[in-house]
């Protein structure tokens, strides 16, 4: 069953220094998703810090603007050809001169769609950067 959001049927909450997220995909608004989504929109200046908990999954596409990525292996400048993925225990900050938005998605507790999950972490948060083509 497809289900479709209007972004304006969400509300948008701030979110950080500068920062609005309007929650997308939720358990509450649907039962039994194993993924949360989010849209984060960043105001000119903005900054927010980004930490994926331990036993998640993160990933999130910019869709406009330009942001700054900063976390432990360095600082990635991305436009809307990114995609990043995002290993558990990340400690990061997105931030934007200009403005940008983005989605971000979560996986909680994602060992339990995969039993290898917890061996396979060992890649670094560079290799998970992405251009779209």
């Amino acid at each position: 069953m497809a289900l479709v959001i209007n972004a304006e049927s969400a509300a948008a909450e701030p979110f950080g220094a500068n920062v609005m997220r309007q929650r997308l995909l939720t358990a509450e608004r649907v039962r039994g998703s194993h993924v949360r989504l989010d849209r984060w929109m960043l105001g000119a200046g903005a900054s927010v810090p980004l930490e994926v908990p331990a036993g998640h999954l993160a990933w999130f596409q910019m869709l406009e603007g330009e942001a700054t990525f900063a976390h432990a292996g360095g600082e990635e400048q991305l436009t809307s050809a990114y995609v990043a993925f995002l290993p558990p225990r990340l400690h990061g900050a997105l931030a934007s001169r200009a403005g940008a938005a983005l989605l971000y998605a979560e996986v909680p507790d994602a060992a339990r769609f995969d039993p290898e999950f917890s061996r396979n972490l060992n890649a670094g948060v560079r290799s998970c950067i992405h251009t779209l083509p």
